[in-house]
């Protein structure tokens, strides 16, 4: 099972900015301050055991079609890398997996 870190930075890119909540699939690890975030801000926190896919739907997390440019983006700002198309790439390998 693979798991996955949240921290307040990385739900600052994850976010939609008029995001309600936000679906916590099996594995993922929010930290405290991720959490505090979240508690500030009044997003719900989902887990993907108690969501349907018509649920998910419903709710404006993060969407298919900004995961490519919210990828592009946590490996600018946060991987430095400064190569766009190296980015695109990535993104790219990450969305078919």
């Amino acid at each position: 099972m693979k798991k996955c870190l949240v921290t307040k930075e990385n739900l600052r890119t994850l976010l939609k900015p008029d995001a309600k909540c936000f679906v916590a699939e099996k594995g993922t690890i929010l930290t405290p301050g991720a959490m505090d975030y979240l508690r500030e801000k009044q997003i719900r926190i989902v887990y993907g055991e108690e969501v349907s896919v018509e649920k998910k739907e419903e709710c404006p997390c993060v969407k298919e079609e900004d995961l490519a440019l919210r990828i592009e983006r946590i490996l600018t700002k946060e991987f430095s890398v400064t190569d766009p198309a190296l980015a695109e790439k990535i993104a790219v390998i990450l969305r078919n997996k």
